[in-house]
């Protein structure tokens, strides 16, 4: 849409009047592709000649021609309208428009919407950009949603709150509010994984763990055998592998459990240490490296591939609950004084 004069100046160059235009008898005689840059005829006559994919001329339409096909300005006589349309295929300095699509015909591609300086770029309350099957970014009334396509899922507003989907686009993994992240749904996704932790956790206190009456069954004394059990367990100090790999002698102590000498403590005294929670042994398969393939901006593949989750050995490793270690710790103690 231009709005005035210089909007097509710039567009095409300089224009030269050559006068009026019957549209009905095509007077003078026009033909599709031919013609002088800049050159304009105003319709004095509304008809139905085909110039250049365009037949419907109304009174006092520009027809002009751009240097290759002949575009139709509607009804303005001074070029300041607010509704100033341009019919036909119509190149815009490096923006080509041709019916519904607007493309670039810059060499890498880009097209630039500069709202100048402190403006804003308003937008259409139901809009959609879409990149073939890698996702979209949707605008539908007051909702927003940024749509990963089959394999990232979904982040859409939602309220106060924005909601992040899982990849089947209905399993509601998590919420963000100004002052909270939690989950979609409670108490069944997890923070991490065996495989996939973080490496440190900051936080003004620690975690609070359900422990309400009301939400537990079964209660009762910790039997003797558990307390024998935990008796031949010994507190240490160590080093982490990774640390010293990266740090040598600069890694830093630290003190805790051996979960290995856990489970032979329990299983001495004749118990299995799996039926207890403060024991924990994850394994996984090998997962290849996934990648996905790379999309130039029509959304068709470019024969370059894109990594998407990177590769992981089988393995398992096994953890302590502190929380139960320590609460069990301070049973043990507890029974030395009875």
């Amino acid at each position: 849409m231009l709005k005035s004069a210089s909007s097509i100046t710039n567009a095409i160059g300089e224009l030269n009047y050559i006068g009026t235009w019957d549209a009905s008898t095509n007077t003078p005689a026009l033909a599709s592709g031919s013609g002088t840059k800049g050159d304009y005829y105003i319709v004095s006559v509304s008809g139905s000649t085909a110039l250049d994919g365009i037949s419907s001329w109304g009174v006092g339409d520009w027809a002009i021609f751009s240097g290759t096909v002949w575009q139709r300005v509607e009804r303005s006589t001074d070029l300041n309208g607010a509704n100033l349309l341009v019919s036909g295929n119509s190149d815009l300095g490096n923006v080509r428009v041709a019916g519904n699509t607007i493309s670039s015909t810059d060499a890498n591609g880009n097209i630039n919407i500069d709202p100048n300086g402190t403006g804003t770029v308003n937008v259409p309350a139901n809009m959609e950009l879409t990149q073939g099957s890698v996702g979209r970014i949707q605008i539908s009334g007051s909702a927003y949603s940024i749509q990963g396509g089959s394999t990232f899922g979904d982040i859409r507003s939602y309220s106060n709150r924005w909601r992040w989907y899982a990849a089947n686009g209905t399993t509601l993994v998590g919420n963000l509010q100004s002052t909270s992240f939690f989950p979609g749904v409670d108490n069944t996704a997890s923070c991490g994984g065996a495989s996939f932790r973080w490496t440190v956790v900051y936080a003004t206190t620690g975690t609070i763990n359900t422990s309400d009456e009301r939400t537990k069954q079964q209660i009762q004394p910790i039997d003797d055998a558990v307390l024998r059990a935990w008796g031949k367990v010994n507190f240490c100090q160590y080093k982490f592998n990774d640390a010293v790999e990266k740090k040598g002698d600069g890694a830093r102590w630290h003190f805790g459990l051996l979960a290995q000498h856990v489970k032979e403590a329990f299983e001495g005294e004749g118990l299995d240490p799996f039926a207890y929670g403060i024991l924990c042994h994850d394994s996984w398969d090998e997962q290849p490296a996934v990648y996905a393939d790379a999309l130039d901006k029509d959304g068709n593949p470019t024969g370059e591939k894109i990594l998407v989750e990177s590769y992981r050995a089988a393995g398992d490793r096994y953890g302590v609950r502190y929380e139960e270690a320590l609460a069990l710790e301070c049973a043990y103690l507890r029974s030395l004084h009875k």
